[in-house]
């Protein structure tokens, strides 16, 4: 079967939705963060954690906006479509104002009645450590100034790529696989079987983090709680 060069190039302008919609859902991998001191005072007072989920999942976030961004550009240049031109002019618009509201910000946290007992110099960590908090994102969380201008850049590929039904079809198909596949694994959960707590599922959580140890791991989560790929049962529901 010969496949033609335009459904090649279709399915290659999809890859970014494809990336978003299919496999940051799907992330699962650890990694060890060093804490900043607008976190230790606003969040936990350690010098690192492990995170499982948010972590990874913003990297594929940030690979699946770069390479829309470079498609949107080529599509701008190739393809001008002067109706939309206008409504791109106001999004950009908008990304700036986020961007200086991100770097102008001075995040105060609330330092809660221990704070006597935390050794840090507070001018320095109000003035040069916070902007962190808006750029990356909060611990575990990552939607930051980056977060929202990689959803931005995703927003622009999708005017510019999704044209035809058949583009939605991908789409939906990736979507069906990727929840049937979270939708598998909540029910290792459900029956009291975590494939995240076995060996194999633990094998799968280092493939790209290897130099870190989880075999003291302990879980917060109750037994048979649905969690899957998305951390809280809260998303798994939102998500469904």
């Amino acid at each position: 079967m010969k496949i033609s060069r335009t459904r090649i190039i279709r399915v290659f302008n999809l890859i970014p939705l494809i990336l978003g919609l299919g496999l940051i859902p799907l992330m699962v991998q650890v990694r060890k963060i060093t804490t900043l001191p607008i976190e230790r005072i606003a969040w936990r007072d350690i010098d690192w954690y492990v995170d499982f989920f948010a972590r990874s999942k913003f990297e594929v976030l940030l690979l699946a906006a770069i390479i829309a961004a470079v498609l949107s550009l080529y599509h701008m240049r190739t393809h001008t479509d002067q109706v939309l031109y206008k409504y791109y002019m106001l999004l950009f618009a908008f990304m700036v104002l986020v961007v200086i509201s991100t770097l102008s910000e001075r995040y105060i946290p609330y330092l809660g009645q221990n704070f006597s007992a935390v050794s840090y110099n507070v001018d320095y960590v109000m003035t040069e450590t916070s902007w962190n908090i808006g750029f990356w994102g909060f611990p575990e969380r990552y939607e930051g100034l980056l977060a929202m201008v990689s959803y931005f850049a995703l927003f622009i590929l999708s005017i510019k790529v999704l044209r035809e039904e058949i583009d939605y079809k991908i789409l939906v198909i990736v979507m069906a696989i990727s929840s049937a596949i979270i939708g598998l694994i909540g029910l290792t959960q459900f029956v009291g079987m975590d494939l995240f707590r076995t060996d194999f599922g633990r094998f799968l959580i280092r493939l790209t983090g290897r130099d870190v140890d989880i075999s003291a791991t302990e879980y917060t989560v109750k037994d048979k709680v649905i969690y899957s790929t998305l951390y809280n049962p809260n998303y798994v529901g939102s998500y469904i």
